[in-house]
């Protein structure tokens, strides 16, 4: 009985005196939005007279600028086939302080009709659209109910 009782107090007395490292994993929420290095960056389309009540349906979660590209958070449905995106203006500016631009997000879902929720960060450039060295304009894309600051 001793020895058991000297053996359990020498492994617990030998216990004490090490260390035990330990990992701290730090958890971050994702965000919606990503690099614009991981992004392909397309072209803004400047086009007069585009027909733009067809197309997919589409919902913008989130929309944001930095630099010359402009981030869009979007949502459709799909999974099936190829999406494709083209972020059109006419190139008009507004008359106010800051000018303000309309924009439209053109969805091509390419005849998928699969169910599945599908959410993509799309990425557009917008140094077409700059009247200067230096500004800003206010852009105001369809189906969006806030404004977008584009400044440069």
């Amino acid at each position: 009985m001793k020895s058991i009782l000297l053996l359990t107090l020498s492994v617990v007395l030998l216990n004490c005196g090490t260390k035990k490292e330990t990992t701290a994993v730090a958890e971050t929420e994702p965000s919606t939005t990503q690099e614009v290095s991981k992004l392909d960056v397309q072209p803004l389309v400047i086009k007069q007279g585009v027909d733009f009540t067809t197309g997919a349906e589409y919902s913008v979660k989130e929309a944001s600028t930095g630099g010359d590209i402009l981030q869009l958070v979007v949502s459709y449905s799909g999974g099936c086939e190829d999406h494709e995106f083209t972020l059109f203006t006419n190139g008009a500016m507004m008359k106010s302080m800051p000018p303000q631009m309309n924009l439209t997000l053109s969805h091509n879902n390419n005849g998928d009709t699969c169910r599945g929720l599908l959410t993509d960060t799309l990425a557009f450039d917008l140094s077409k659209i700059r009247a200067g060295k230096e500004g800003t304009i206010i852009l105001r894309l369809r189906n969006y109910d806030s404004k977008i600051v584009y400044t440069y």
